[in-house]
């Protein structure tokens, strides 16, 4: 069996700050290899950096997959508040999961069906022309 060394670097074995080496360049004599402890800082630093930067990025992922599902259930125009629907990944990606999504969620909840009217009702202005558009026409 083979004793552990300690972490503690000793002069002999350290590294100067900044130059890295490889393992061809590296004697290979069975030793550990042993960097300072400024360095295995450094090292530490960068790494919690990069967690950290990685956690932001994956947040920020979720953040914009969350308000692409709103936008998506909006513009089906079916409810009246888009944050009712809960959020699933397959709505993203799968129309027919979104639409049967909002179909059981108005199932079990109907008022929150937007009830706006859609389409052609009658009302406002038509895009069909009723008899002759002149002037004398609007007095009739």
């Amino acid at each position: 069996m083979t004793e552990e060394t300690p972490l503690e670097a000793t002069e002999s074995d350290e590294l100067p700050v900044g130059e890295v080496t490889t393992p061809d360049e590296t004697a290979d004599d069975g030793s550990d290899d042993v960097i300072s402890l400024e360095a295995a800082r450094k090292l530490r630093s960068e790494n919690k950096s990069l967690r950290d930067r990685a956690k932001d990025a994956e947040a920020r992922a979720e953040g914009y997959a969350q308000r692409l599902h709103a936008e998506l259930v909006n513009a089906t125009g079916r409810l009246v508040n888009p944050d009712e629907l809960p959020f699933t990944e397959d709505h993203l990606t799968d129309p027919d999961a979104l639409e049967a999504g909002i179909d059981a969620l108005l199932l079990g909840k109907p008022y929150l069906a937007n009830k706006s009217p859609r389409g052609d009702i009658g009302m406002g202005r038509s895009t069909e022309a009723t008899g002759p558009q002149d002037f004398s026409a609007l007095f009739r």
